[in-house]
């Protein structure tokens, strides 16, 4: 059965070892770049994530071609599917919010006292960033919470994992990579919360994006 890229279940068979091709202006120019015929990325890792109400779901695809690593998320909601291809922000991830914080990262979250909290996990995090002299702002959906379930599951994770996503856009006129993302997995028990991740990509038609199994 052929699937086609409007269906949602086309995106849901993608499988870790699976190769991804990017066709759209950018990555052919990186491709060039880099020295490469193509841009072809093999998946690394998968993470599906279930709004809580059931209304969102995002795939995050871990993809990589060499020293290149990047993330295609396929945000579906109803039967609507848009494509993104993100970067992570090493400068602004892997810490959790204490970490955040002490790293003078603060303005991820919205403005609080120390004093009238009694630990970073009741923070929420902001509603906007300047970032290369461009204002993200939040969407209007705001601050969502879910489920994430991974594959391959890492040693030491559960398969499942408690989520934060924030999504974030600037004007696409001001800046080439005008979307931002916060990911924060697990830690739902722990005053420091779970481990923040921050992305930085920009929208890509789902006609530029081909699935090669393996």
């Amino acid at each position: 059965m052929i699937l086609e890229k409007t269906d949602k279940r086309y995106w849901d068979q993608i499988e870790v070892g699976d190769m991804i091709s990017l066709s759209d202006p950018q990555s052919i120019l990186d491709a060039q770049e880099a020295g490469l015929e193509s841009f072809n990325l093999e998946v690394k890792r998968i993470r599906k994530i279930t709004q809580e109400d059931d209304l969102v779901t995002w795939n995050l695809y871990d993809i990589q071609q060499q020293e290149t690593n990047l993330v295609l998320l396929v945000k579906i909601v109803d039967a609507e599917i848009d494509t993104y291809i993100f970067f992570e922000e090493e400068e602004l991830s892997q810490m959790d919010r204490d970490d955040l914080i002490n790293t003078d990262l603060e303005f991820l979250f919205e403005e609080f006292n120390q004093e009238d909290i009694e630990s970073s996990s009741e923070l929420c995090f902001t509603s906007s960033i300047f970032k290369e002299e461009c204002e993200f702002e939040r969407k209007p959906q705001g601050e969502l919470y879910g489920k994430s379930c991974v594959s391959p599951v890492q040693s030491g994770c559960d398969e499942v994992e408690f989520v934060t996503l924030v999504e974030y856009q600037a004007d696409l006129n001001e800046l080439d990579n005008n979307q931002f993302l916060i990911l924060e997995e697990g830690g739902e028990d722990s005053p420091s919360g779970g481990l923040v991740t921050c992305y930085s990509g920009s929208p890509i038609s789902m006609f530029d994006v081909e699935l090669f199994k393996a």
